[in-house]
């Protein structure tokens, strides 16, 4: 839950618990990225796109605004973590897979996506 400041004006969050315009766009390449993934059900080995490392080199971003955005997107409940185990790795690493919430959300990203204007352009000229 996200604090609020008290004033006659309606509640708004403090610009530090806001995301920012990056973490926006970072936490909708991650929504995608997530729904992208092939699913893998609870207790199979995952593969290393699903990490945190995986996102960050798949999306080409830093570890830490993934890490970042990663744990807002959890707190949210958009996203769930689980310790499993990952092809080609010699230990069990934290997996992230969408929540319902979270399937609910990418269809309504990519949904936004296919009516922007820019992307109609671009359907239109293929």
């Amino acid at each position: 839950m996200r604090e609020t400041v008290a004033s006659a004006d309606p509640v708004v969050a403090p610009s530090h618990l806001l995301p920012t315009r990056e973490e926006l766009q970072i936490s909708a390449r991650i929504i995608l990225h997530l729904a992208r993934q092939p699913g893998s059900d609870r207790g199979e080995v995952s593969t290393v796109s699903r990490t945190q490392a995986g996102m960050a080199e798949a999306l080409r971003s830093s570890t830490g605004a993934v890490s970042n955005c990663l744990q807002r997107l959890v707190k949210g409940g958009v996203v769930e973590v689980e310790l499993a185990h990952v092809l080609h790795r010699w230990k069990r690493l934290k997996i992230y897979r969408l929540t319902p919430e979270g399937e609910r959300l990418a269809r309504h990203i990519l949904e936004s996506l296919d009516a922007s204007p820019a992307r109609s352009k671009v359907h239109r000229s293929l």
